[in-house]
């Protein structure tokens, strides 16, 4: 399926029930705080709080000098992926860094992708930009696939205005746009300076 645009996904995940949630996610780009947005909505659609710690699970792809393998942590994370959840109708998997997966265990992926467990939803995070390898092309095929840019200038707006109506605040947007000009445009600074502005304001509504 074609890539999809991070406000196309967004859109889709304020309706999405947990039947309609895809076997797997492959979220990379350079807006790590959207990548991990889109994970916790993905968490609490799948996973009731109270069995998050059994049914909910991170892993990494090490880099080279680190003492871990990545054989070994996709190993453990395609063994947890094909558990059945535990007493929850679903389980969720994350894998991150999947960008610096060695191209030896290209295959064992393959092989999950090709006949992915029903009761498990597996998120792959990846960095700026994904490998040039068939198996992400595969994904990207069969699969929804995000590219988290960097918000342009015109959307940081929107994205404070909506993000400051989650707190059950509201912002004009020019006031928005001249917070975005002056923070610059990493969401989760932009992110921080919002919550210190509700902070202050107390029950205030504006």
């Amino acid at each position: 399926m074609p890539a999809l645009k991070y406000y196309q996904l967004k859109s889709a995940l304020k309706s999405l029930k947990k039947s309609d949630v895809s076997l797997v996610y492959i979220l990379y780009g350079t807006e790590d705080y959207l990548k991990n947005e889109t994970v916790e909505i993905l968490k609490k659609t799948l996973i009731e709080p109270d069995t998050l710690d059994l049914n909910y699970s991170v892993y990494h792809i090490p880099d080279k000098g680190e003492k871990q393998t990545g054989a070994l942590t996709l190993e453990n994370a395609i063994s947890g992926a094909n558990s059945l959840p535990f007493i929850s109708e679903k389980k969720l998997i994350v894998i991150k860094n999947i960008h610096k997966l060695p191209e030896s265990q290209d295959e064992l992926l393959e092989k999950y992708i090709e006949n992915p467990c029903r009761s498990t939803c597996l998120i792959l995070v990846g960095g700026e930009k994904l490998p040039k390898r068939e198996i992400f092309k595969t994904i990207e095929k069969l699969f929804p696939t995000v590219n988290f840019y960097n918000l342009y200038e015109s959307e940081m707006g929107s994205w404070i205005v909506e993000y400051t109506k989650t707190l059950g605040k509201s912002i004009p947007r020019d006031v928005a746009e001249e917070l975005a000009r002056i923070t610059g445009d990493e969401l989760s600074d932009i992110k921080n300076e919002i919550d210190k502005l509700v902070l202050y304001e107390g029950s205030k509504k504006k």
